[in-house]
């Protein structure tokens, strides 16, 4: 059989005409007689991107890992292929990862590496985080225009998230005319929109209407995720003026149709906030995962209960962190079979993608994206078998590499409120490590024993450390080292 000799450089270009109109399927067909590990290297990260960009992360992966784990004979990884892997990194779900391998990159050289640092930041409500990296951005002298005015849009957003009201307003006496002299008028309702946000968070209910009405005339075309976004804080202002929730519950099923689980997560923060509902406030608080979004939840403090009981069962409760029923103990806890029950039930809002249960599982291991998938799929057979030996009344539904738990009729998972000192006692433990390390490498097992740790604590600070950005990670497996991030100026 003769080999079949594929025109790069005609693929990608038809490639990128159907994506344009959104045939898809007639990108994905064109990729499929591509066999991955024949793409010559100059032609992998065009692969990898259209990959992507067709919602294939892990074909993404696939066509990159070689080259960037050094496996190609003289040939290395540039910094845009690194981009290109964070970015599918991402999609997965494994923005630590994404955000390590993206902080390695020089940004004076790639400016566009902060920019995609902030993304992953602000997919986890990190906000605080992403503020300085976007007026690091704003500093450089070479970007043009028009993506400087994006920088700027998203500090506001980044502003008007954190209730920087002041802030915001600053920003806005600057946008806004830049944006009018240059009719920019994308940007412009953009930033109405961001200006109605502004407004509500000073209470005024009426200039915050008129912001988002201008949003809507300013908007140039009808795609669902700008209507979205301008139905949402319509119907969030009407919310807050008459109590009428109504719209604001019709938007949340358009979201949950489109899969747009933060604009679901933030609707429900905005009717919990009008209704003071305390099965919505406990949904939210216990269904969510990112500590910024808990911490905008400080005016519903009183509401959250100190358990949270998922299922309509009364006799039998799978008390979650403990792995017991009734006081009787199921698994061990800290099992992997138990860490991936934990990780299938840490958000409610948004299915567990499979990158996010690998990390959550293998905290201190970088994705494989053909062995760690393989490995997720047989902790997910060992956990349904287990599920069906113990008779556990729990279905895994599986959606290609999205996961969910469901509660059986007769059966209920309860979760109770972490008490504050846990992670005060991380904290703690981080500031030690970081007396003794300093500037220093240091592996896990220097850390334990820095600590006095076990295994199982010693890799949940350093979880907690990376979700954090206090602490760096290179290289992998056996030869992963770690030291703490150079502190912030203010």
């Amino acid at each position: 059989m003769s080999q079949i000799i594929i025109n790069y450089s005609q693929l990608i270009t038809e490639s990128e005409d159907h994506l344009r109109i959104g045939q898809i399927e007639k990108v994905l067909k064109n990729l499929a007689c591509i066999n991955h590990k024949e793409i010559p290297t100059k032609w992998q990260r065009p692969v990898s991107n259209l990959y992507r960009r067709c919602s294939k992360p892990i074909e993404a992966l696939n066509v990159l890992a070689a080259l960037i784990r050094g496996e190609i004979a003289k040939e290395k990884a540039t910094d845009e292929d690194v981009i290109e892997y964070s970015l599918a990194l991402n999609d997965l779900g494994l923005t630590n990862e994404a955000l390590m391998r993206l902080k390695n990159i020089d940004d004076e050289k790639q400016p566009q590496a902060l920019i995609y640092q902030i993304h992953c930041y602000f997919a986890q409500w990190q906000y605080e985080d992403a503020i300085p990296l976007l007026k690091k951005y704003l500093g450089f002298s070479n970007i043009e225009p028009y993506k400087m005015a994006i920088a700027q849009l998203n500090l506001l957003a980044a502003t008007n998230a954190l209730e920087k009201t002041s802030e915001a307003n600053e920003i806005m006496s600057q946008l806004i005319p830049l944006c009018e002299k240059n009719q920019w008028n994308r940007l412009l309702a953009n930033c109405y929109e961001q200006k109605a946000q502004t407004l509500l968070a000073q209470h005024d209910l009426a200039g915050a209407r008129a912001a988002i009405d201008q949003a809507a005339s300013l908007a140039l075309s009808e795609k669902i995720v700008d209507s979205l976004y301008i139905r949402k804080w319509r119907a969030t202002i009407e919310a807050h003026e008459s109590g009428n929730i109504r719209p604001l519950e019709e938007l949340r099923v358009k979201a949950a149709e489109l899969q747009h689980w933060e604009t679901l997560r933030d609707i429900d923060f905005h009717i919990a906030s009008v209704t003071r509902s305390p099965d919505l406030v406990n949904r939210l608080y216990y269904g969510t995962p990112y500590k910024p979004f808990l911490k905008r939840m400080g005016s519903l403090e009183e509401l959250i209960a100190p358990k949270f009981q998922i299922g309509d069962g009364q006799e039998v409760v799978f008390a979650l962190k403990d792995a017991t029923i009734n006081g009787r103990q199921m698994t061990k806890p800290g099992s992997k079979v138990h860490g991936l029950l934990c990780a299938l039930h840490a958000d409610i809002y948004r299915p567990a993608r499979v990158g996010t249960l690998f990390s959550a599982i293998f905290p201190d291991e970088e994705f494989d994206s053909l062995s760690s998938v393989n490995r997720i799929h047989q902790l997910m057979w060992r956990t349904r078998a287990w599920l069906a030996k113990s008779k556990m009344a729990l279905k895994i539904v599986q959606d290609k590499f999205q996961y969910r738990c469901h509660c059986l009729p007769g059966f209920a998972i309860i979760q109770y409120r972490e008490k504050k000192q846990a992670q005060s006692n991380l904290d703690h433990s981080l500031e030690k490590a970081q007396m003794t390390f300093n500037e220093l490498f240091f592996s896990k097992s220097d850390l334990a024993k820095c600590l006095q740790t076990s295994n199982s604590t010693t890799l949940r600070i350093l979880n907690y450390g990376l979700s954090k950005g206090l602490i760096v990670r290179n290289g992998e497996n056996s030869n992963t080292i770690y030291y703490f991030a150079p502190k912030r100026s203010a």
